[in-house]
């Protein structure tokens, strides 16, 4: 990954935490914010206060009267002790009510506490999860890259370490009237690596001084076989056409040329297909055929060897 990737995923990546980082700040301003007197401020009660007995009051601002029997001070008290319980029932009362709203405003907030922990919870695994799946990316662009950069650097040393197979020799075995003309045919290679052959062509043709004839387009599959560099590998092979008598008197005589096409196919290590094609002239007396002279009439029958 270049350098300009990691500055343009950084800032996505700092973009993205401020959004976040806004988004909490939003949520913690705007949160409600309760305590238990907004809650329960009806139900606070001074029980001392508001239960203190009524006859107590009025005594202090009554005017005086006669002296009590003792009778009268015994009912009183009594009175005053009931009055004492009922209030102190009353208040036990409201402080449990006042407890149990308590209790209900403490799970409330924990429950809304538990829901902002939650959603900050949950946006934190989202952002791990974008943040695994940015990293997962880049690891495979980065593998990818290497991977595509070991193939490249692959190709190349394959290319410039290549097989290269060159026509040896190339011999007439068998020529007679009205029969296929026999050949045999030796391949070298003269590369760096293997290569492996699948398809072979030949045939003869007849130059005349009347015209040429034109080699048949006979390519066939041929077994597959490794040439390693420094070795060599021999065909037999028949034309698919066959010359009379005068024909082959003229070919003896030097008026006809006979000629022979042929063109190897074969693969490298990387699997790229290459060819490599001969066509030359016969020499009568020695049976074997030779490369076209280097003259201009013959500029198109200059052999093809190791190419692409």
């Amino acid at each position: 990954m270049s350098e300009r990737d990691w500055v343009k995923h950084a800032a996505f990546g700092a973009i993205g935490l401020a959004v976040f980082g806004a988004f909490l700040f939003f949520a913690w301003q705007t949160r409600p914010n309760l305590k238990p007197e907004d809650i329960a401020h009806d139900f606070v009660w001074n029980c001392d206060q508001k239960h203190a007995p009524n006859a107590q009051i009025k005594n202090d601002a009554a005017p005086k009267q006669p002296p009590k029997t003792r009778l009268q001070i015994a009912e009183e008290n009594k009175a005053n002790a009931e009055n004492a319980a009922r209030a102190k029932a009353e208040c036990e009362a409201i402080k449990r009510e006042e407890s149990d709203l308590r209790a209900q405003w403490v799970a409330a907030e924990s429950a809304r506490s538990n829901y902002w922990l939650a959603l900050v919870n949950f946006i934190a695994l989202i952002l791990t999860l974008g943040a695994a799946a940015w990293a997962a990316w880049a690891s495979q662009k980065s593998a990818n890259a290497t991977v595509e950069a070991v193939r490249l650097a692959r190709e190349q040393f394959i290319a410039a370490h290549r097989p290269r197979i060159k026509v040896r020799h190339v011999a007439l075995t068998d020529i007679s009237i009205d029969a296929p003309i026999q050949c045999a045919i030796v391949f070298a290679n003269v590369g760096d690596t293997p290569a492996t052959t699948f398809r072979l062509a030949v045939d003869c043709f007849l130059i005349t001084p009347d015209g040429e004839e034109t080699p048949a387009d006979n390519m066939v599959k041929i077994e597959k076989q490794k040439i390693i560099p420094g070795r060599e590998l021999r065909f037999f092979r028949n034309s698919s056409r066959s010359y009379n008598s005068a024909q082959l008197e003229g070919i003896r005589d030097g008026i006809f040329t006979l000629c022979i096409s042929a063109t190897l196919l074969y693969k490298d290590k990387n699997g790229t297909v290459r060819s490599t094609g001969l066509c030359r002239m016969l020499d009568a007396e020695n049976r074997v055929f030779l490369p076209f002279p280097n003259e201009r009439k013959f500029t198109r029958y200059q052999e093809d060897e190791y190419q692409n």
